[in-house]
């Protein structure tokens, strides 16, 4: 990115009317989580459904959640169930055990699973995930040995109900790619693997778009998008092919700061979403999928691509990886 974000689109106003006309999906974000919604929050912030008003006035149609382990779907198909407004962006169900959370299926048996495969039976339009690899201090804490059973067996679930499957890798890519290339040889990968907020090297997204047997998308966040510490994913931005590209907040995590948010937003949604949903100087705080516009807004700018083209592409990506078509999400 030659210049930060901060100091593009002088013109907020011209930009504004411009950006409003593309529809958005953030593809990947836990509406689940207690953090967004939780009773302890400002009523007038914090409920889910101002949470979905917001994303509905930043032109999102649909917003991924994804339910990390067994207790969580519980709570995401309850969510789904008390969705009722129409006018709001459709909630895209994903149900998996995170490698957070791997030991939750240790030992591995032929029970171990049974709890996932029903969800999945019981929504149709669902999909897996997010499921993977784990090296950060809080993976570090489930052996590895551990995630990679849990995440061969998700992945043999995933294939066998053709189900999109949302990846999550921190420091085991190459363990990652040894696995699935290894699926793709017995013809049992996914129909479509999403690798969430990809960290990965830019030169191994060539190695993960051969697996002959899957498409691959690579999801980039909107806090990776617009940090300028972080150079490999504007590498990736740059090197993604087009039709390979998602965008997504991870919301309630990965809250980009506020600087470049209010760049972004006019005042009225920057109330919303202001502290303590977003600090003023650092990026903790809470995120939420309003902030997918913001990781549209810096690839625009590191693709040196038009608005348009690229929110077209990325929309029609999300409709392929996630079924949103025609699919019934409740």
């Amino acid at each position: 990115m030659d210049k930060p974000l901060r100091y593009v689109l002088k013109s907020s106003s011209h930009f504004h009317r411009c950006f409003m006309a593309f529809p958005l999906v953030d593809a990947h974000c836990h509406l689940h989580d207690e953090r967004l919604w939780s009773s302890g929050s400002p009523p007038s912030r914090r409920t889910l459904e101002d949470v979905l008003r917001r994303a509905r006035n930043a032109n999102l149609t649909h917003v991924v959640s994804c339910a990390t382990h067994e207790r969580d779907w519980r709570v995401l198909e309850q969510l789904i169930a008390q969705q009722e407004d129409n006018s709001m962006p459709s909630v895209v169900p994903c149900f998996g055990v995170h490698p957070w959370w791997a030991q939750e299926l240790s030992p591995m048996t032929s029970d171990s699973l049974k709890p996932l495969r029903a969800i999945l039976t019981l929504h149709p339009a669902a999909n897996v995930g997010e499921i993977g690899l784990c090296k950060s201090a809080r993976g570090r804490q489930v052996p590895l040995e551990m995630q990679v059973k849990a995440f061969r067996a998700q992945l043999e679930i995933a294939a066998e109900l053709e189900r999109t499957c949302i990846l999550h890798c921190v420091g085991y890519y190459g363990k990652l790619l040894e696995i699935l290339q290894e699926f793709d040889k017995r013809g049992r990968l996914p129909p479509i693997l999403v690798l969430h907020s990809y960290s990965g090297p830019p030169d191994m997204m060539r190695s993960f778009l051969r697996l002959r047997d899957t498409r691959v998308f690579f999801s980039l966040n909107a806090k990776q998008l617009t940090d300028p510490r972080m150079k490999k994913t504007v590498a990736c931005c740059k090197e993604s092919p087009l039709e390979a590209l998602l965008f997504e907040t991870d919301a309630p995590d990965q809250a980009p700061s506020a600087e470049y948010a209010e760049k972004v937003f006019d005042c009225g949604i920057l109330d919303a979403v202001d502290t303590p949903l977003l600090l003023q100087e650092d990026s903790t705080g809470v995120n939420e999928p309003a902030m997918v516009k913001l990781a549209l807004l810096s690839a625009t700018e590191i693709r040196g691509v038009g608005m348009n083209e690229l929110a077209a592409a990325v929309y029609q990506n999300c409709k392929v990886a996630f079924r949103i078509d025609d699919a019934k999400l409740s």
